[in-house]
């Protein structure tokens, strides 16, 4: 059914579908999809917005930011998501060597020292208040730490690799296809329209126009498609791909 599957074709990758080791914006398009975050970017304006969490607040002095977690919030296999939850993800990512971005949060207290293995994990400055209430204690204060907690790398990750906590659940994934599965456990699933999405890996252009033009797939990546074999030009859309880059400093005093 067109209007709740999707299927789209894509070049032939080998995906990393763990969001705390990947860097690639090819994976973070399936993995936005099976995992979610305390918050979220908007698809159309990019601001924070709210996804696991509902609500947070900072103290006066800005160095302690407080979320409140869905009361409704669940992981795929119907645990509930607290306080805890988000806590071991958190420590997850910061004790994995293989995770490019875990430095972004060393804003908090204790992050860096535990994350390089000089510190003591009693001492990274994330604190379970509640069942549904986590506190995040900064350094410094830091505006930006709202749309870094956007990020891939700081899903919300379950410690068996097959539970998800975002709009969908991985069905499949071998021969160059991959099946994502509506969550019936995800907090917002009732305004989910998809049912399923499809990935399908092919680098051959002519059977990749062939299976666009007669309607068998909604959506082609760029560069593996020959546009001038398309019947309906209007379906081209030429954009650019949200994407960011971060540049890391080594600073030594002299």
């Amino acid at each position: 059914d067109c209007c709740n599957e999707i299927i789209i074709i894509e070049s032939s990758v080998q995906h990393d579908l763990n969001p705390q080791t990947t860097s690639y914006t090819v994976d973070t398009a399936i993995l936005s999809g099976l995992y979610e975050g305390l918050v979220s970017n908007n698809p159309k304006t990019l601001e924070p917005e709210f996804a696991i969490a509902n609500d947070y607040k900072i103290s006066r002095d800005k160095k302690r930011w407080t979320f409140t977690i869905r009361e409704n919030a669940c992981f795929s296999n119907g645990e509930k998501i607290t306080a805890e939850s988000v806590k071991k993800s958190f420590l997850m990512l910061l004790s994995n060597p293989n995770a490019p971005y875990a430095s972004l949060i060393d804003i908090i207290r204790g992050a860096e020292a535990y994350r390089k293995g000089t510190g003591k994990v009693e001492d990274v400055g994330i604190v379970v208040n509640s069942e549904n209430k986590i506190t995040f204690v900064l350094n410094t204060p830091a505006n930006y730490f709202l749309s870094v907690l956007c990020h891939t790398s700081f899903s919300i990750v379950h410690e068996d690799k097959n539970v998800y906590s975002g709009t969908f659940i991985l069905a499949s994934n071998k021969n160059g296809v991959i099946d994502l599965l509506k969550n019936e456990n995800y907090w917002d699933k009732n305004n989910v329209k998809l049912e399923k999405i499809t990935f399908l890996q092919s680098d051959d252009e002519e059977l990749n126009t062939q299976l666009f033009n007669t309607g068998e797939v909604q959506w082609i990546t760029s560069g593996i498609v020959n546009m001038n074999k398309i019947i309906n030009k209007q379906a081209l859309q030429l954009s650019a791909q949200f994407g960011s880059a971060y540049m890391f400093f080594k600073l030594q005093e002299s």
